[in-house]
């Protein structure tokens, strides 16, 4: 039998080693029918010339840097659909794949067809800690969260398990479901637009699926736009509240609380998420003008 067809998507913006880190992993994916597509939204660093010149068989779509993941997931996805792909898989750039992931992936989409199939997702640095096994929504007071995040793998999700969302690195989407959904929305352009999907496609009556079985390594140092524990300047407060980067930026979230909160209780959730932020931001703002001492530094030795 002929297996699918299947289109891995790679966003990337300026971050062109972990790029090349990731298309090395791509290239040694024991699967017989794939393409991989470098979707490069105006990266000045050399990003393009370099995949170019050392994956010629790799796809490279331009974009004008105002694409961000989303916009770069749709620009790659319909360009993989035009050219005939059965399944689209969406990564990052700063992801690597174990050598079976697209295999499983494509087996567990094809025994539960048709429905979205998620991987187990590790830190890069600790391969034995998990980053993700899918995702759930808990209102009111967490929102869109990570199944396992931080928990040593003990075989706890060994298997195939139905969860509510799963994030857009790892993840095997049908055609069918592309097109009836019309992609991925770019009201969410950086976050929230894979939580999206699945709960929109969740609402069509498709399940989302995570398999142990397929495995990707997550650098999490590179993954958006993360608060320093040692203190805060102006310019990061900035970056936190209307920054794209960042996975409160005003102009997004409320979008996704108001989508998917329980009606009556909008106004706590997102009054809940961004107080508990403040509060966060407070604490180290407080470090970064009284100074910030680490905990093995207040005691001496003897």
């Amino acid at each position: 039998m002929t297996p699918p067809k299947v289109a891995i998507i790679v966003p990337t913006y300026n971050s062109v080693s972990d790029c090349l880190s990731c298309l090395e992993s791509l290239m040694k994916l024991a699967y017989p029918d794939f393409a991989v597509t470098v979707v490069d939204d105006g990266s000045t660093d050399g990003t393009s010339e370099a995949v170019s010149r050392l994956y010629p068989k790799v796809r490279i779509l331009q974009g004008d840097g105002n694409l961000w993941w989303t916009g770069c997931m749709n620009v790659g996805s319909r360009d993989a659909l035009e050219r005939g792909a059965d399944y689209v898989m969406a990564m990052n750039s700063d992801v690597c794949v174990a050598p079976d992931c697209l295999l499983e992936l494509v087996r567990c989409a094809e025994e539960n067809k048709p429905c979205i199939v998620g991987s187990l997702i590790y830190f890069m640095g600790d391969p034995q800690r998990i980053w993700c096994a899918g995702g759930m929504m808990v209102w009111p007071l967490v929102g869109a969260t990570h199944i396992g995040y931080n928990e040593r793998d003990q075989g706890q999700f060994e298997g195939v398990r139905e969860v509510e969302w799963t994030p857009g690195m790892g993840t095997l989407y049908p055609r069918k479901i592309l097109l009836e959904l019309d992609c991925f929305d770019r009201k969410f352009p950086q976050y929230y637009a894979d939580a999206d999907f699945s709960l929109r496609a969740r609402r069509k009556g498709y399940r989302v699926l995570v398999t142990s079985r397929s495995r990707l390594f997550n650098d999490t140092e590179t993954t958006g736009f993360l608060l320093r524990e040692e203190g805060i300047t102006w310019a990061e407060i900035k970056t936190v509240f209307i920054s794209l980067r960042s996975a409160f930026d005003i102009g997004t979230y409320p979008r996704f609380v108001w989508r998917y909160s329980p009606p009556l209780l909008f106004w706590f959730c997102l009054g809940w998420h961004y107080f508990r932020l403040t509060r966060g931001i407070c604490k180290r703002l407080w470090r970064s003008i009284f100074g910030y001492r680490r905990p093995d530094a207040l005691s001496g030795s003897c």
